[in-house]
């Protein structure tokens, strides 16, 4: 290594501005308080009260509340459709399965759903506004999210931009929640506190309203006034009261933001909720047609509590028209919400009818729980008033009550001459199988039903492995339920399932603290941009992204502020990343930003599996460019292509020895979507970051704790994909077949298409040999395009294939199992924007978030000579072109790539040297790590790469890894699961990492099972092993069948090439056109 003594790029310095403020928030406090409290009574401590109940978290289901049996019998049904037709089910629960089910992809809710959510369930949403205010709403201005919290932060980026030289002043309301100052100040803005009335109950007073507002406007620019109704403080507001404050912001030219996701929380003498949305459509013009409204509803703070599925609506009002496609854009940077969620929310706004058999139980439960909140207020408000010192305003909704405590005088000088047993003051006042027909894994379902309906734990006809891991599963939950939220790096348990694997996959024990368990790899990915994206850098960051690859990823570097800088796969070499194209990229792109980012996939996109020795190439030249390595793996379960095998780029780098092991900043990702289990639906995965700065690991952590916890189905398929039956285990046999059968599907499949592609005239395609998509080349003739010109359609129906959803294209889930960060490094007012280098082709999702941010993408070519692998070369030219506009900070790498490239040992480790040498962050998309099949294709992770290349690579260089349920055998797209890991971050960024995570609640719970599931699947020795191993091989076999026929299809084609596909799902091939047909077109 010879540019001297290699430094980690991720110093405090590096961190964006706006995530420097207090990392920790009260809910932080409160929880490690209340922790430590029942740490004492359980080692015995004598103290003066028996237990502790935290109730800071208004989690209904931590605190022993019970779940509503019709919401979920019909989660349980959904989940293991075998129960549709287990009488022992009421029968109107069974047929809304069947209905909800009917309307999914591939008939599972394992598979993507359309950004606003499932149209049939979308309808019972606009349903229910019309019911609730007199007023059809527009269907198209509502979007199903994964709970209020997302939704909130999201709209944000809407209205804080980064780059105003006057930022941009939100009002909010004081007390409240503080997890949304945290979400404002971290997107740039500023909080303007206006103060609640306490002497009226926690009113709100137009007369403070304008205090805050004007005073605000002598640093600010006041755009939103947040309003929360009912309120923290348990205060309803008047249908008079509404008007008023619509009345203010209509005047004061204000936003209004409404949260009311407590309006099924009202139960006050004399008190009524009305929510804004029916308030300004009874005022009539020029309020109802002018004042621009946004309100956001959730599952978790109504009676069924489902805090852990993560399911919730937001509904925009009277929006410029001209802004409509921006609020798209900004929605689509991130997968669909979690299925779960989105069913729950559908039972929640259209319950059981009074002539269906599951009303009267329904409705018991339901007039239980309200009787008990509110006995609970009235008792709290009367104990509350008892206590010397204390007085409390009466609570008429909501979950919280806000009492006061009075000190005397005495009291107060008293304790000032008391010796004081702190030290300081902390003031906390304030690609989709199932949709493709590939069968859910038996196994994971089982597990998954088991959680959702704990009644089935009893049920002999479940085997006994599977209801003893779900036994174990709900201990791990708060509350004993699914529907209670997680911490922000997912269940401890099942999180120790990714290290499990991570250890046996790379030899290396990773840092449980730099995995987090996400809602698929997509999130992860752009939690991670957000983080290495500074948006206000007068040169952009850079993005060396593979081209073909994921178009998402791409959009997302430029939505976040980046650019993407593309290096070119070579077809020729069957899509394999050149090290002279990596030069060439990053070289170039210094031009115009600054590229700090190589992000590679593999498998890649391409069905391309990289080598060892091209791992290692990349390694090189990210640590020799300086550059984060982003490796994508999520198809690294996808191998199947003969000679080719999986090298994780951890591995590699690891096995590289220093100093690339220690220094090279790496970022690796995996999901459970695009494995065997193919679970797209259930929104799993994790990521892994590897020598990151310590200093930045608050960082990442304060990131990710800005969005809620990943979907706990997620996070439970993704155990049961990395930890499955074991051979004596009953589940063993059955789960065993079906893996075998989908992986024999997978690879016969991915045969059949390239020898169906290659019998085509005019079409050329590469091997696939991972991943589950075929990149075949068009060659077109003169003659041919003239002729189709005039043809009459032979075909009757079209099935899109360009989701990689594979519950949409028909892959059934297997039964076991069914984006923040780039805030954290774009620091949006530096004056050189920062660039992350971005693999083209690629997603566009990922260099949208970028731009989203504030971040440049700069875009490095893959080679499609050398399969589409990664180029240091290319590496090179992308970030000093690059750093003539930008700075470039982040390599983001997809490993198995979005061509079907799978990155070898040696490439991997090479773009972890080139990220040291360049000082870059890596951020590794290994979402398709699952999915490798190509000959002699292996996956590596980053990690373990970075690991065995030693020191310095292994302790310098930062990493962060994403991982996901959606792009695995699973297929669980639509369960919403994934982590995230990061390595060698610096200790000082942890928090903010954690900070950001924390500004969004927890990720559905369904996707966190999930994602636990496909981690820690069936033991050989455990009763569900065969079949879950039964389907897995089913589904890969599957995979690499498909790869390889749509390869030999594809190179049939006249005028079409493709190289293989060693890894993931696509294929990405070329289309050849003469020059007479090109100049026939123009």
């Amino acid at each position: 290594y010879s540019r001297g003594k290699m430094k980690r790029i991720s110093l405090l310095r590096e961190i964006n501005p706006k995530l420097k403020g207090p990392c920790v928030s009260a809910q932080d406090i409160l929880d490690r308080c209340a922790g430590q409290m029942m740490g004492e009574i359980d080692q015995g401590l004598e103290k003066h009260y028996k237990s502790v109940l935290n109730v800071s978290s208004a989690d209904f289901h931590r605190l022993g509340l019970k779940p509503i049996t019709f919401v979920r019998q019909v989660l349980a049904a959904c989940s293991y459709p075998f129960l549709l037709n287990d009488e022992r089910l009421p029968l109107d629960t069974r047929e809304r399965a069947r209905r909800i089910l009917g309307t999914c992809a591939g008939g599972s809710i394992g598979s993507y759903t359309v950004t606003r959510g499932i149209k049939e369930l979308h309808a019972s949403i606009c349903n229910f506004i019309t019911k609730r205010d007199g007023v059809v709403p527009d269907p198209d201005n509502i979007y199903m999210t994964s709970g209020s919290q997302k939704a909130l932060i999201m709209f944000l980026k809407l209205l804080v931009p980064s780059e105003d030289s006057l930022k941009t002043g939100v009002l909010s309301p004081f007390p409240s929640y503080t997890t949304f100052n945290m979400a404002v100040e971290a997107h740039g803005g500023i909080v303007v506190p206006y103060y609640l009335s306490e002497e009226q109950g926690w009113a709100i007073q137009p007369e403070e309203l304008c205090r805050a507002v004007h005073t605000a406007r002598m640093q600010c620019n006041p755009k939103v006034l947040y309003v929360i109704n009912p309120g923290t403080t348990g205060h309803v507001q008047s249908k008079d009261s509404i008007a008023e404050v619509i009345r203010f912001a209509a005047e004061e030219r204000l936003f209004l933001m409404v949260d009311e996701v407590h309006q099924d929380m009202v139960y006050g003498k004399g008190s009524e909720f009305y929510s804004y949305r029916r308030v300004l459509s009874e005022m009539g013009p020029p309020y109802s047609s002018n004042v621009e409204l946004v309100s956001f509803n959730s599952i978790s703070k109504t009676v069924l509590g489902e805090c852990g599925l993560r399911g919730g609506y937001v509904e925009f009002v009277n929006l410029d028209p001209l802004v409509i496609p921006y609020i798209y854009k900004i929605f689509s940077a991130l997968s669909c919400g979690s299925l779960g969620g989105q069913i729950a929310l559908d039972l929640m706004l259209k319950p059981p009818k009074p002539n269906q058999s599951s009303y009267e139980l329904f409705s018991k439960e339901v007039a239980s729980i309200r009787s008990a909140i509110r006995n609970n207020a009235q008792k709290i408000l009367e104990d509350l008033s008892d206590l010397p010192g204390i007085s409390c305003q009466p609570v008429n909704g909501g979950i919280f009550a806000f009492p006061r405590l009075h000190l005397s005088q005495s009291a107060i000088k008293h304790a000032e001459g008391l010796e004081k047993h702190y030290k300081s003051v902390l003031n906390v006042s304030s690609d989709d199988f199932h949709r493709m027909g590939t069968k859910p894994i038996t196994f994971v379902r089982q597990v998954l039903a088991a959680c959702f309906y704990p009644s089935l734990l009893n049920d002999e006809r479940l085997p006994l492995d599977a209801r003893e891991r779900a036994r174990r599963i709900l201990g791990t939950c708060a509350g004993g339920s699914i529907g209670s939220y997680t911490v922000t790096r997912g269940i401890k348990e099942l999180h120790a399932s990714i290290c499990n694997f991570i250890t046996k996959r790379d030899g290396v024990v990773p840092d449980p603290d730099n995995i987090y368990m996400t809602s698929g790899s997509q999130k992860a990915l752009i939690m991670f941009l957000k983080l290495l994206v500074p948006s206000e850098d007068s040169l952009k960051t850079g993005v060396l992204s593979p081209f073909p690859s994921y178009t998402t990823f791409n959009m997302a570097v430029e939505a976040h502020g980046g650019i993407v800088v593309p290096y070119y796969l070579s077809e020729e070499q069957g899509w394999a990343i050149q090290p002279e194209e990596l030069c060439r990229a990053v070289h170039t792109a210094r031009m115009q930003c600054n590229p700090k980012v190589l992000y590679v996939i593999n498998p890649g996109t391409t069905g391309h599996v990289q080598s060892k020795d091209s791992i290692a190439e990349v390694i090189r030249f990210a640590a020799e460019e300086r550059l984060f390595l982003m490796v994508d793996e999520v198809h690294q379960d996808m191998v199947y292509g003969k000679g080719s095998e999986f090298y994780s780029y951890r591995r590699v780098l690891s096995e590289m020895g220093p100093p690339y092991s220690s220094n090279v900043e790496l970022v690796s990702f995996n999901s459970i979507s695009k494995t065997v289990l193919g679970e797209c639906g259930l929104r799993g995965g994790y990521v892994e970051f590897v020598n990151l700065d310590p200093l930045v690991i608050p960082y990442i952590y304060k990131i990710f704790s800005a969005l809620s916890c990943g979907s706990l189905g997620g996070q439970i398929a993704l155990d049961l994909m990395l930890k499955p039956p074991k051979p004596n285990q009953s589940s063993y046999e059955l789960f065993s077949k079906e893996v075998a059968s989908i992986r024999s599907a997978i690879r016969n499949n991915a045969q059949k298409i390239l020898e169906d592609l290659s019998d085509l005239p005019g079409i050329s395609c590469q091997p696939v040999n991972g991943g589950i998509f075929a990149f075949p080349r068009l060659h077109l003739s003169q003659s041919a395009i003239k002729h189709a010109e005039g043809l009459e359609k032979h075909y009757k129906s079209v099935l899109n294939v360009s989701s990689d959803d594979f519950h949409r294209m028909g892959t059934k889930p297997i039964t076991f199992v069914r984006q923040m960060f780039l805030k954290l490094l774009v620091p949006s007012e530096d004056s050189l924007k920062t660039g992350v280098l971005s693999p083209v082709p690629s997603y566009t999702t990922f260099n949208m978030a970028v731009e989203a941010h504030g971040g440049i993408v700069v875009p490095y070519y893959l080679s499609e000579e050398q399969g589409w692998a990664i180029q240091p070369e290319e590496l090179c030219r992308a970030v000093h072109t690059a750093r003539m506009q930008c700075n470039p900070k982040v390599l983001y790498v997809i490993n198995p790539g979005t061509t079907g490239h799978v990155q070898s040992k040696d490439s991997i480790a090479e773009v972890i040297r080139f990220a040291a040498e360049e000082r870059l962050f890596l951020m590794v998309d290994e979402v398709h790590q699952d999915m490798v099949y190509g000959k002699g294709s292996e996956f590596y992770s980053y990690r373990r790469v970075l690991s065995e290349m030693g020191p310095p690579y292994s302790s310098n260089v930062e990493l962060v890894s994403f991982n996901s349920i959606s792009k695995t055998v699973l297929g669980e797209c639509g369960l919403r699961g994934g982590y995230v890991e990061f390595v060698n971050l610096d200790p000082l960024v942890i928090p903010y990492i954690y900070k950001i995570f924390s500004a969004l609640s927890c990720g559905s719970l369904g996707g966190q099972i999930a994602l636990d599931l496909m981690l820690n699947p069936p033991k050989p020795n455990q009763s569900s092993y065969e079949l879950f191993s039964k389907e897995v091989a089913s589904i890969r076999s599957a995979i690499r069948n498909n790869a390889q026929k749509i390869l030999e299809d594809l190179s049939d084609l006249p005028g079409i090439s493709c190289q293989p596909v060693n890894g993931g799902i696509f294929a990405f091939p070329r289309l050849h056109l003469s020059q007479s047909a090109i100049k026939h077109a123009e």
